[in-house]
């Protein structure tokens, strides 16, 4: 009996048999399950998934399927999910949606209710177990599922997710290296913490000996980076946990929480590290910063958008699994493979257990989702050997919130208020509030500066206040920075602004916040408009943020016309005005006053509140994505009207032709798409299609749903895979970069 068609074509000598594929699903599910105690479980549902394969109809089926090009077309999912309903409960879900995905606990009453689909079911079971007779001793088999899973609904939903996660990675990557002709596939990469400390430290030492070009204020940071380093990774034989890290920008948290993290999974024996940034732009600074200190081989970069589940299954085969040492990747895409249903983007997710988990700049979670993911990040530390460290110069209090109730969090700064005192001395804050200055007024203070950045709330005022520059500086190079820019046109941005900071250059940067979160520039004069509590503390970040001078200014505007985005960003730019200002009002830097702000935005926001609200049609998004995870319907959490999403409003995932690159040699993207529909259109390989999706990232814009939906837009988009990926065929501009008649709509800024 054969599970997949033949490697070598036409010779069914070479194709890959049912009792080959079980077992080595079998084995390999055994390994990932048991780094989250479920090993069992996994490797039972591995041998048993592709039971339904053994049926008489499906065998001829997959030569006809192989002969025509074509899918078998006959169900085989259910009868492994209905073999084992002792052993593996509700976890037969798992084999249920191996291909199409997790569904609902529920949908495995129902299977078996049709009489033909019974008949088929106990047909393929007695053939699968001939043909896999190791298979009977589960059949009267205890439950396996881990005894701790049942002590809460959210244990259960978070264990059933990597337990598919788990048995999925298996499947694909068995079927992977029987069609490269491989008798199994390589060895997990997981991390060498020993060497991988030593290498480190040694690289630390060499990057920051001292340098020549000192001021005072040079000295000093130096010092504090130091003194916060020292201090985390003494720290670090800590046992695994929730930890923070607060501490200003440009205090070093990146190398800080990566030296943490090293020395913490060498004294506790954990498989990788994977470290989290709100912006795509930054995954590519820091991985690159970590492939220097690291190695390039030890670190994966991944922030794809391209719905990887789009893609025709045997693509997905070579979908990243996070099978590397060092992974960094975006929030969006670590949060919302927590929360998917989907076999390729949830394929990943087990590479968690005992891993560190560094999330970068976390204030920038979105507060409408936040209950639901400080559930899930609890259970990764109780229950899948996980370390959690939170990074940011401003902590948002969540550990006031009921849902950490009794958890213990361990900060890594020793003093952070007076760590913040002490690095915001750098600085000093001005504020412009009454009377609201106009565009063109914020521009000409602006341009009696040799070099500022001024930092908007969204695209639309991005390129009024841009417009506004070019017309109040002609003597100055300015410069437009914003996710219309595709993430190489971003990165080549910053190289060009880089060496215009350093000499006799005149220059503005105009951008939106995506510039706040970590990216590594330094601007002796900033300007802010009014926002969030936390964007004021990140836009002072990049003001003499290496010291250089005695004190940079940072000015916060209340800009007439300026807009903000709706939701959480709004009313957190409003509660912000109660707590930060002039007239005895506190500044950014003071985290006493961070605190109350974020709390009062959490008490708004009903986050603080544990009763539910009497009527249902109230239920805030949260909690109804809350109700439908405890409830085991993995639909609706991904899918439904009030599902879990990381953005406001989806974005798909457009590649831009006409850019190309200054700085480095441009990919052919053209090519690179013609083949992906090639690919998508005929059988290939599965790892030239992941090669040619790393080739795609920086050269991809998310756009809007709602945008790429209305017709004058839509007629402009070229699908390639399905609707994971969009080729753009309107304008594009090199100082803008995508352009639609709805600029302030279109983009993620």
């Amino acid at each position: 009996m054969f599970a997949h068609s033949p490697y070598n074509e036409g010779d069914w000598t070479t194709a890959h048999t049912l009792k080959s594929h079980s077992e080595g699903t079998s084995r390999l599910g055994t390994e990932f399950g048991t780094a989250f105690s479920a090993g069992d479980l996994v490797g039972a549902a591995g041998l048993c998934h592709d039971t339904g394969k053994a049926y008489c109809r499906w065998q001829p089926g997959l030569v006809a399927a192989h002969q025509n090009k074509t899918r078998v077309g006959v169900p085989h999912a259910d009868v492994g999910a209905a073999l084992l309903p002792r052993a593996l409960g509700p976890a037969a879900l798992a084999i249920l949606g191996h291909h199409r995905g997790l569904t609902k606990i529920g949908d495995l009453a129902d299977i078996g209710t049709d009489p033909a689909d019974a008949a088929r079911i106990t047909e393929a079971t007695a053939a699968f177990l001939t043909e896999v007779p190791q298979a009977k001793a589960l059949l009267e088999c205890d439950s396996l599922i881990p005894r701790p899973w049942h002590t809460s609904e959210s244990v259960l939903d978070v264990g059933l997710r990597m337990a598919f996660s788990a048995l999925v990675d298996a499947d694909y990557l068995d079927t992977a290296a029987h069609f490269a002709g491989q008798q199994s596939p390589p060895s997990a990469r997981d991390l060498d913490p020993d060497a991988m400390v030593s290498r480190y430290e040694s690289m630390r030492a060499e990057k920051f000996a001292p340098k020549a070009r000192t001021t005072k204020t040079i000295v000093d940071m130096a010092a504090l980076r130091a003194e916060l380093y020292e201090h985390a990774v003494s720290l670090a034989s800590l046992k695994p946990g929730m930890f923070t890290m607060t501490a200003p920008t440009g205090t070093g948290k990146t190398l800080t929480s990566m030296g943490f993290a090293l020395h913490h999974a060498a004294h506790n024996r954990l498989r990788r590290i994977v470290m989290t940034v709100p912006f795509i732009t930054i995954t590519r600074q820091n991985a690159a910063v970590l492939q220097e200190f690291l190695g390039a081989d030890t670190v994966l970069e991944h922030h794809s958008g391209v719905d990887t589940d789009a893609l025709p299954p045997w693509a997905r085969l070579g979908m990243e699994n996070w099978d590397a040492p060092v992974v960094v990747t975006t929030t969006v895409q670590l949060l919302e493979s927590v929360f998917a249903r989907r076999p390729g983007r949830m394929r990943k997710l087990h590479r968690l257990a005992r891993s560190v988990i560094i999330l970068d700049e976390v204030q920038s979670l979105p507060a409408e989702m936040l209950i639901p993911i400080l559930d899930v990040l609890r259970v990764l530390v109780e229950h899948m050997g996980c370390t959690v460290v939170l990074c940011t110069a401003t902590q948002p209090t969540f550990h006031r919130l009921p849902i950490w109730q009794d958890l213990k969090v361990q900060e890594l700064v020793a003093q952070p208020a007076h760590v913040a005192h002490r690095a915001g001395q750098r600085v000093r804050y001005r504020y412009w509030l009454d009377p609201r200055l106009t565009w063109e007024q914020v521009a000409a203070d602006a341009a009696t500066r040799d070099k500022a950045l001024l930092i908007t709330n969204t695209l639309k005022d991005t390129l009024s206040l841009y417009r506004a520059c070019q017309r109040a500086a002609p003597n100055h190079t300015v410069v437009h920075l914003s996710r219309g820019m595709c993430d190489q046109h971003i990165v080549d941005t910053l190289k060009r602004i880089i060496p215009l900071l350093d000499g006799p250059h005149n220059l503005l940067v105009v951008s939106t916040q995506l510039i706040e979160a970590g990216v590594d520039i330094d601007f002796p004069f900033v300007y802010r408009m009014w926002a969030t509590g936390e964007a004021h503390a990140q836009a002072a970040g990049r003001c003499n943020r290496h010291g250089l001078l005695d004190e940079g200014l940072v000015t916060i505007v209340d800009a007439e016309g300026a807009s903000s985005p709706p939701g959480y960003y709004k009313a957190a730019s409003d509660m912000a005005r109660r707590y930060f200002g002039p007239d005895g009002l506190a500044l950014p830097d003071d985290l006493d006053a961070m605190n109350r702000y974020f709390h009062g935005i959490y008490t708004a926001l009903g986050l603080t509140n544990t009763r539910k609200p009497r009527d249902k049609s109230k239920y805030p998004d949260w909690l109804r994505i809350q109700e439908n995870r405890f409830a085991g319907n993995f639909t609706d959490v991904t899918e439904g009207p009030h599902r879990f999403r990381m953005i406001e409003d989806d974005t798909v995932p457009v590649a831009i032709t006409s850019y190309k690159s200054t700085t480095v040699t441009a990919a052919d993207v053209p090519a690179l798409l013609d083949e992906l529909r090639q690919h998508a259109e005929r059988p290939g390989r599965a790892d030239r299609v992941t090669q040619i999706l790393r080739q795609l990232q920086p050269f991809v814009v998310p756009m809007r749903r709602s945008v790429a939906s209305r017709p004058a837009v839509r007629a402009l988009l070229a699908p390639v895979v399905s609707d994971g990926l969009y080729e753009w065929r309107g304008s594009y501009s090199l100082e803008t970069g995508l352009e639609t008649d709805t600029p302030s709509e279109s983009f993620i800024v």
